[in-house]
């Protein structure tokens, strides 16, 4: 058996007035505190009942938004990727493409420096000023270019400057080593050696 258990009172105050009707204290057993404690137990249990259910739902919100985040990461990485293959594909393209058009160059070059009467089409090639061509598909200026080079390097056509020759590509005399040892001369101001008689 219980024994009952006396709310604390503390002693009257003699110049206060009693309660009206003088009720006396309150008494409580043990199970009366029991049954009240469980009643407030259940009360906030009932407040509290969906936490652990909240609680498992931010976890799983959480998981979604994670994995959300990790798939779109997983896109932009696997998109970085696709444009760094472009952009290597569009440098190699670029690259052969380039190369494509100095190996078509040069055919046109030696083909014509050959037709022009070039000595070494390879030479023709490198002394050139091919600047001013067109390099893409067929080039364009190639002839020009070479004729040009003819004229101030005549000494790498065949037959050098022989009037009606192939390898004149001007169509005009050239001159001879006497008459451009003169103009050189007369370029730079040297006298001509005098021969001393013996």
């Amino acid at each position: 058996m219980t024994e009952p258990i006396v709310a604390p009172i503390t002693p009257p105050d003699p110049g206060a007035t009693p309660a009206p009707g003088g009720e006396p204290p309150k008494t409580f057993t043990q199970e009366d505190l029991d049954r009240i404690i469980k009643e407030r137990l259940a009360r906030e249990q009932t407040r509290y009942a969906d936490y652990d259910d909240l609680k498992k739902a931010a976890s799983e919100l959480k998981k979604l938004k994670d994995a959300e985040l990790s798939e779109s990461e997983k896109l932009r990485s696997e998109l970085a990727e696709w444009q760094q293959k472009q952009a290597d594909w569009e440098t190699e393209r670029t690259t052969i493409t380039t190369e494509h058009n100095q190996q078509l160059l040069k055919a046109e070059v030696r083909v014509q420096a050959a037709g022009l009467g070039f000595i070494d089409p390879d030479e023709a090639y490198l002394l050139a000023d091919l600047t001013e061509v067109d390099a893409k598909d067929r080039p364009k200026g190639v002839k020009k270019a070479l004729e040009t080079l003819a004229k101030n390097k005549s000494h790498l056509l065949k037959g050098a400057g022989a009037p009606g020759s192939p390898a004149n590509v001007t169509g005009k005399k050239t001159a001879s080593d006497d008459e451009l040892l003169q103009g050189v001369r007369e370029r730079y101001g040297i006298r001509a050696p005098t021969k001393t008689g013996g």
